[in-house]
């Protein structure tokens, strides 16, 4: 008779903890939600559909991480020192970004986005720089005009300059996907920057995973990252 009391105490208790641990759950998904939606509702209707848009695009695509010892195609003249040419743009940019970033933004609310899509999903990190490539590519399309006014250390301001200003205008460089891709990736332990390549001319994202730094390409559509020699 003990026995059946003891295991009915046992049962009774995991019944317990497990709708403790469900109503947990919802409590932090619905929390999670509503963080979402206040971003949301503070930013033009406009700009919070692109990005939905972007992230029922991007959470179709299976993110198969490919990693290899080939070099990136690329790959010249690995400058870690930003050109003369480039640092303007990102330093400018930068700094409207800090300030944004906190506020009510679009990076903002593609960035929490990305972090809620990426949990649900279960990416691991190297998915998760997959993902925030797809997402980059999805808002920002190349502008050649936009690379030859670079060339030329002309830039419009420090709002277009910044990745705000860049999602908002929905076209860029490459100097802006990385920098895109870059700034979606806070929470991931893996080390990541973006870096300047091919003699200054070209920019992409750098990320170690088990003590190899790769470059990845958030320009491209595949899941890909090329060994970087040190």
């Amino acid at each position: 008779m003990r026995a059946i009391l003891f295991s009915a105490l046992i049962v009774s208790v995991i019944s317990v903890n497990a709708k403790a641990e469900s109503g947990s759950f919802a409590i932090q998904s619905a929390a999670a939600a509503n963080s979402t939606q206040a971003l949301r509702s503070r930013i033009p209707a406009a700009q919070a559909s692109r990005v939905d848009q972007a992230v029922n695009t991007c959470r179709q695509r299976p993110y198969r991480c490919e990693f290899t010892t080939k070099s990136y195609p690329d790959l010249q003249n690995v400058d870690q020192k930003l050109s003369n040419t480039i640092r303007p743009f990102l330093a400018f940019g930068g700094a409207v970004d800090s300030i944004r970033l906190g506020g009510a933004s679009m990076q903002s609310y593609l960035r929490r986005r990305f972090e809620v899509e990426a949990a649900a999903k279960k990416y691991s990190e190297c998915q998760q720089v997959c993902y925030s490539g797809c997402l980059t590519a999805e808002l920002i399309k190349y502008d050649d005009t936009l690379f030859e006014k670079m060339k030329k250390g002309q830039r419009s301001n420090p709002i277009f300059d910044s990745v705000e200003g860049k999602l908002r205008a929905g076209k860029g460089v490459c100097t802006d996907f990385s920098r895109a891709a870059n700034s979606l990736l806070g929470q991931i332990e893996a080390a990541h920057k973006v870096l300047i390549v091919n003699s200054g001319t070209h920019a992409v994202v750098q990320v170690d995973f088990n003590n190899r730094s790769y470059i990845y390409e958030p320009q491209a559509s595949v899941c890909k990252f090329f060994q970087l020699s040190k």
